[in-house]
């Protein structure tokens, strides 16, 4: 779930090292292409290296969901199914003007933007939002020959939200929204959640606008997710 590496033009990139590691763990470090067989760069670690402590917080989460994946360092999802419901916590650490998203794929057999049915969750001031969206087009949602198309809330094409918000809190930086719907909905756009065999997730982090929708994406998965949303 690590995010992989993008193209950087006059940026400092900061590495940080995956789980527990620390710089006394490893003898080198090496920004490399696997395809390629390129090393962009790299550092041989001396014994007793003389480094002051990492500045990153490390901040404890157990969700009360029994069912937890972990999408991105920064961006995890809980869940039950209890009858004709599913309740999902997403936990993000994020800025207060960024949004998670998280839904179920447009295609079956892949990780698809186009046709998906997504939440979009944020926090405004003390007030939690987990806003339900259909996504007709790569764009912002706007009005053509009568009919609205892009990233669009439900209720603004004529659907219903199916969203229905239970809590959300920000603290130390990472927003904890949870929602519930329902598994299978009445609306022709909403996909269902299953029960029963594998189901092809999408997940983004971005930017809200100046209106709270949402912005282009900064950050997504770069392969399909699929999971047993039913599993014990």
């Amino acid at each position: 779930y690590l995010e992989p590496l993008r193209l950087y033009s006059k940026e400092t990139v900061t590495l940080e090292l995956p789980g527990e590691l620390t710089i006394f763990d490893i003898d080198w470090l090496s920004v490399y292409n696997v395809e390629t067989k390129e090393n962009y760069g790299s550092v041989i670690v001396p014994d007793n290296p003389n480094v002051p402590p990492s500045l990153v917080k490390i901040i404890p989460h157990k969700s009360s969901l029994p069912n937890c994946l972990q999408l991105h360092k920064d961006f995890q999802v809980s869940w039950e199914i209890f009858g004709p419901q599913i309740t999902i916590q997403l936990v993000g650490q994020v800025g207060e003007d960024h949004y998670l998203a998280f839904g179920l794929s447009g295609a079956p057999d892949k990780t698809q933007m186009l046709g998906s049915d997504v939440a979009i969750a944020y926090i405004d001031g003390y007030r939690g939002f987990a806003n339900d969206y259909n996504i007709t087009a790569n764009s912002p949602c706007v009005k053509v020959l009568g009919q609205y198309k892009g990233v669009c809330r439900d209720d603004v094409i004529g659907g219903i939200d199916n969203n229905q918000m239970h809590t959300a809190t920000r603290e130390d930086g990472i927003n904890y929204i949870t929602y519930r719907r329902t598994l299978i909905s009445s609306e022709s756009g909403d996909r269902e959640f299953k029960e029963e065999g594998s189901s092809q997730l999408i997940w983004a982090i971005g930017r809200l606008d100046h209106k709270n929708e949402p912005a282009f994406h900064d950050i997504y998965p770069r392969g399909s997710i699929s999971i047993e949303l039913g599993r014990k």
